[in-house]
């Protein structure tokens, strides 16, 4: 979080479309059970490669099916259209019929 300068919570916010209480509990690492929806907002919206991604949710308690959704199309979208800002990664989501990445609540 430092490197992309989400020093503000509302910042983070606006990033990961997570509820700006996220971005206290992982900066202070009191938040090690994230679940793969909070998990995956952040590596998309730290624009990581799939690659990358898989290899943090392999550290993690959180393992990526590769063979079912949403996981499949998540690693799909990383592979084949590489950098998308979160929101577009959740348009792309929409069209498969994915729920979107991030918080029901955002703010």
């Amino acid at each position: 979080m430092e490197n992309r300068k989400w020093n503000y919570p509302k910042q983070f916010n606006e990033e990961t479309g997570l509820h700006i209480n996220y971005h206290g509990k992982i900066k202070k690492n009191n938040y090690n059970n994230m679940t793969t929806n909070v998990l995956m907002a952040i590596c998309v919206a730290m624009r990581l490669s799939s690659r990358i991604t898989q290899k943090l949710f392999d550290k993690s308690n959180n393992k990526l099916n590769y063979y079912s959704d949403p996981d499949k199309t998540y690693i799909r979208i990383m592979d084949t259209m590489p950098g998308l800002s979160l929101d577009d990664f959740n348009g792309v989501l929409g069209q498969f019929g994915i729920p979107e990445l991030g918080s029901e609540i955002k703010i």
